[in-house]
Formats: structure tokens, C-alpha cells, sequence
């Protein structure tokens, strides 16, 4: 599972939900709200390829 979409609750509709968010697996950060569930899930798609595609960081260690 490379991340999930989620219901949005911020209290601005009848329902209480106000859109969707998406999180990234292993991450404790929430995105969003957007409007619709794919449009969660295609920014969900996207945030998961910047991350595995991202340059390795490489520190300085001491020997």
C-alpha cells in the first residue's frame, strides 16, 4: 500500500465533512482537503512518486 484517501471532517457541510485528505504510508502527515476522492487520490499518486524519485541524500560521516 503506497497510501490511502480518507474523509475530511471539518465541520463545513451538513455531514460535518468538508472533502478528503490523502496520507502516504508510514507517514504521519495529512494533506489536503480536496474536493473530490480522486482528486485525493491522484494528488496521493503524485506525492508518492516525488518521494521515490527523489535524489538520496548523502551525509558527511566521520571514520
Amino acid at each position: 500500500m503506497l497510501g490511502y484517501v480518507e474523509p475530511s471532517y471539518g465541520g463545513t457541510g451538513r455531514t460535518g465533512r468538508n472533502g478528503w485528505n490523502y496520507r502516504l504510508a508510514d507517514s504521519f502527515m495529512v494533506s489536503g482537503p480536496y474536493k473530490t476522492r480522486e482528486e485525493a487520490a491522484l494528488q496521493c499518486a503524485l506525492a508518492w512518486t516525488r518521494v521515490a524519485t527523489a535524489p538520496v541524500r548523502r551525509t558527511l560521516t566521520a571514520d
